[in-house]
């Protein structure tokens, strides 16, 4: 499936001077479990300053439900580059794009069997993108963002 919108979360929303800190996806992480708490969290393509949790490759490598992954977010200063994908909780083996996820893939590339797909941009924003609008209006609510 193809996103319905993608949002767009800059430093601005999170009241800072430069977006992509860890922090910051852990915050937009706990957003979505909020609304969607069983999900099972994926990474590719970080690269980070702090501890990293991955090679930076673009397989997606399973992170562990929304907990180890703000966990694992909250253990980063700030992401140059980074996806983060969460799927179902109840899909073994879930379905991602062909070739890897990257973080400069299309903003409305395929989804796969993703609910939601959050990158980290270059320092620059923190983009969510999804075809769930409860949540797109839930993150447009929270963080006052379109």
């Amino acid at each position: 499936m193809h996103p319905t919108r993608v949002l767009h979360f800059g430093a601005s929303v999170f009241a800072a001077q430069t977006a992509c800190l860890g922090d910051q996806v852990a915050t937009v992480v706990e957003s979505i479990r909020s609304l969607i708490p069983d999900l099972s969290w994926y990474v590719a393509d970080v690269q980070c300053t702090g501890t990293s949790f991955t090679d930076g490759a673009p397989t997606p490598v399973y992170v562990g439900d929304a907990d180890a992954m703000i966990r694992a977010a909250l253990q980063v200063d700030q992401f140059t580059s980074g996806v983060f994908v969460a799927t179902p909780a109840d899909f073994p083996q879930p379905r991602f794009r062909d070739g890897g996820l990257w973080t400069d893939d299309d903003e409305s590339a395929d989804l796969g069997d993703a609910v939601v797909e959050m990158r980290a941009f270059d320092t620059t924003h923190v983009s969510v993108a999804t075809t769930h609008e409860e949540l797109l209006r839930w993150l447009e609510k929270k963080f006052l963002v379109r």
